[in-house]
């Protein structure tokens, strides 16, 4: 931005003005700031450049945030509200609203041995839940972690979900680990 600082706002690009109002939010070091979609137009690494700008400053402040990216709420915020046509419907941080929605991790694998990855998803996650599927991506407001178990890697296997709970996580490098 330094390189634009004698030039006037109209000429800047939709990520400049963006920054810049980042930048004019912050001025003063104020106690609460209040950013509208700050990363809306910005492409992937403009997005985690300015993530990473807003948490360098986040420190002993109130920051309200709006913003249409889950991950963004995630990685910037503590507690989190939903609104729906103007009245709050869930109000928490991301554990308890995962918590509360029953949101799961969504566990797909490529294999041509459905049994065998059967046996090792339920020995590390019991409560994994099996869902019948072959090649169909099902997103339901879920995380999602591939893998594919083919040793040909020729992609010519059956895709199975397994839908794991979020307080599995502990366990899903081992899982993961023996899959591979």
């Amino acid at each position: 931005m330094l390189d634009e600082k004698k030039n006037i706002v109209d000429v800047l690009s939709g990520g400049q003005k963006k920054r810049l109002n980042i930048a004019i939010a912050f001025m003063g070091n104020p106690r609460y700031v209040f950013l509208d979609e700050p990363t809306t137009g910005l492409d992937p690494l403009s997005r985690r450049n300015m993530w990473n700008l807003i948490m360098k400053h986040k420190n002993g402040k109130a920051i309200f945030l709006t913003t249409h990216y889950m991950d963004e709420a995630d990685i910037l915020t503590d507690r989190k509200l939903i609104l729906q046509k103007g009245v709050i419907r869930c109000l928490g941080s991301s554990m308890y609203l995962k918590k509360h929605f029953n949101i799961m991790y969504n566990l797909q694998i490529e294999t041509n041995n459905r049994n065998v990855t059967q046996q090792i998803v339920h020995k590390h996650i019991p409560e994994a839940i099996d869902i019948q599927q072959n090649n169909n991506n099902n997103n339901n407001n879920n995380n999602n972690i591939i893998i594919n178990t083919n040793n040909a890697n020729n992609g010519y296997g059956h895709v199975y979900t397994f839908r794991l709970p979020m307080n599995s996580v502990s366990r899903i490098s081992g899982l993961l680990n023996e899959l591979e």
